[in-house]
């Protein structure tokens, strides 16, 4: 169950096959994850164990001819660091239909480099863990069609845990017409107590823009802008806060 990580930082790295084998084997359980800005190249396989994990996130580029058997790229590999823990980089939009479940105790880094993931999921991210969860730069769109479900949320953390922290720096959440409705909600701070929320800039929108419900949670917000979907005759808000 170990993990190995290859920062490329530029380079290119050849994988030969000599005819004795696999050139990359990886025991049952592990997993190797190539990250940055590089390319993997060869004519041997990279990786042909379906017990093992090889992920390539954003960044980093597998050549053509290589065997890539088992290995994760694009969103399969955001999905895999989320649950896992690990730092993912955006090099390109993504689409989600699917909520994206952060459910590790360990570190998670996404760079979104101004890059957009666009969910037509009811969740675009939920963290159902302990997490410690950082998003850089990360445009977060929610395509939910008014009625599909009862409530959409860009990043929720709805549940029984306590202890999350959460930080996001110069992101963004937005909801379509459609699905900007009644419930839509961009942070949702819901569940379990002790929680750490930091807001830094970026942009953020819904019917409760940042919803609050529990006790000693500590939400720092520097330079952000809420914006609030009024609804007509009811009660929304930039910043809504509820004690247990």
């Amino acid at each position: 169950g170990k993990t190995t990580i290859i920062n490329l930082n530029g380079y290119t790295v050849t994988i030969q096959n000599d005819g004795t084998g696999e050139p990359v084997v990886l025991e049952n359980g592990n997993t190797l994850i190539f990250a940055g800005e590089g390319a993997i190249e060869g004519n041997g396989a990279l990786v042909n164990n379906d017990n093992a994990n090889v992920v390539v996130t954003g960044g980093a580029t597998v050549a053509e001819g290589t065997t890539t058997e088992a290995v994760l790229t694009g969103l399969e590999a955001l999905v895999y660091i989320c649950k896992n823990g690990g730092e993912f980089n955006f090099t390109e939009d993504l689409e989600a239909k699917d909520v994206i479940f952060i459910e590790t105790t360990k570190p998670i880094v996404i760079n979104g480099n101004n890059k957009t993931i666009t969910s037509s999921a009811s969740r675009v991210f939920r963290i159902i863990a302990k997490a410690n969860v950082t998003i850089n730069n990360l445009n977060i769109v929610s395509t939910t069609a008014k009625g599909s479900y009862d409530s959409v949320r860009g990043i929720s953390m709805d549940g029984d845990i306590d202890d999350i922290v959460l930080t996001l720096n110069n992101c963004s959440v937005d909801f379509t017409p459609d699905s900007a409705f009644d419930w839509s909600y961009a942070v949702n701070v819901v569940g379990g107590s002790k929680h750490k929320v930091t807001i830094n800039g970026g942009t953020y929108e819904g019917a409760n823009v940042v919803n609050i419900w529990g006790n000693e949670n500590i939400i720092t917000i520097n330079g952000a802008t809420l914006n609030n979907l009024y609804r007509a005759n009811e009660s929304y808000c930039g910043c809504c806060i509820r004690l247990e």
